[in-house]
């Protein structure tokens, strides 16, 4: 639907950001607008029943995940809370926060403005997504495991030097915990993943 406005020469000038949703599959690499140096923004979506259930948080994890892996430049959550709750809430009105909210904020936590999502292999193991983003010389990396079991993965990281990661895991019992540090030797890491859980390693 965007192609017209993009392949018009004069009104290609005239917009910096391409927005829209992903309901209905909507899911996709936007390759036209990315060709003309637009950014495209995921301005809205939500998934039902999501606040304690985590095999639900886990889809959400992926969403987020794949719009980055598309080249996203940033993912909206519909709302944040809205009194008609059909278990999309990420809070209650009293700031209580939801298994979802904890679960989008692995990611919003740490890839804050001025970080640029940098290249990964995205699924590097069976069930393992992992997208990385970096800030100058700071770098975070969100893997989550959709599966059952736990995976034993191998981060290395190529183009830049880091000592050591600070780590946060969101799972079915975990609230964005802190779960201590990883030291970086010759660029590389391996890291457990637990089953059905978002991990991130950050500053």
């Amino acid at each position: 639907m965007s192609d017209p406005v993009i392949n018009d020469a004069t009104a290609v000038n005239h917009f910096t950001i391409l927005g829209g949703h992903i309901y209905g599959g909507g899911l996709t690499t936007h390759t036209n607008a990315l060709n003309h140096g637009k950014r495209v923004w995921m301005t809205e979506h939500y998934l039902t029943n999501t606040q304690t259930s985590m095999a639900n948080c886990m889809q959400i994890a992926k969403e987020v995940s794949d719009c980055m892996n598309s080249e996203m430049s940033a993912y909206f959550w519909w709302w944040v809370y809205e009194p008609s709750n059909d278990g999309s809430n990420l809070v209650t009105n009293s700031g209580h926060i939801f298994l979802n909210g904890y679960t989008l904020g692995q990611f919003a936590k740490w890839v804050r403005p001025g970080y640029v999502r940098c290249s990964s292999t995205y699924n590097p193991s069976n069930n393992i997504y992992v997208t990385a983003y970096h800030n100058g010389g700071q770098l975070v990396i969100v893997a989550i495991n959709m599966g059952t079991t736990a995976v034993s993965q191998e981060f290395t990281i190529q183009g830049g030097s880091v000592s050591s990661l600070n780590i946060h895991r969101t799972s079915q019992n975990e609230n964005m915990v802190s779960i201590g540090n990883v030291q970086v030797n010759n660029n590389s890491f391996t890291y457990n993943l637990p089953s059905q859980s978002v991990t991130t390693f950050h500053p």
